[in-house]
């Protein structure tokens, strides 16, 4: 690409990037936030009163978050997932459907905070960012967990959600 291209495609995204802001439409209410609700779909643990049990000696992967807006008619998405754990970063995912697998065995046993900050598109709204934060009990085996009956599910939830 030559200089004088380079430039010119400078020029026009300055002049019609913030035309298009303009065209953009809102959401109708006096919140131009999404609303949404999430579903994660999990592989590797199971969920007892709220807590998901990981086996440290088997893998956990999250293998989907999808977004569904709360207001009807519209439509939502998540555009990329940050997965950390207890503070730290563990992946980042900017491709559908944002699956992501954890090496448990590298874990501690013990309570631990699994959090998802996502980045949230809804039909009429602005982009925003949606946090979630859920308890993981990793455990040394399966004997330790109260109920192994499932291991995979989806937890469903409303997280809270932030201008970017």
């Amino acid at each position: 690409m030559t200089h004088n291209t380079t430039v010119r495609m400078r020029i026009l995204a300055a002049i019609f990037l913030p035309l298009a802001m303009f065209l953009l439409p809102s959401c109708s209410d006096e919140n131009d936030l999404p609303d949404v609700d999430i579903d994660v779909t999990y592989t590797g643990a199971t969920t007892v009163d709220g807590t998901l049990y990981v086996d440290q000696t088997q893998p956990f992967a999250i293998s989907s978050v999808v977004a569904t807006a709360v207001r009807e008619g519209h439509k939502a998405g998540v555009t990329n997932v940050a997965y950390g754990l207890d503070g730290w970063v563990l992946g980042v995912s900017s491709n559908p459907p944002f699956a992501i697998e954890f090496d448990t065995s590298t874990l501690q046993t013990g309570r631990h905070l699994l959090t998802l900050t996502m980045t949230i598109a809804e039909e009429g709204c602005e982009l925003a960012t949606a946090y979630y934060a859920t308890t993981i009990q990793v455990v040394a085996s399966p004997e330790e967990i109260p109920s192994t009956d499932d291991t995979q599910g989806t937890f469903h939830a409303h997280p809270t959600i932030q201008a970017q």
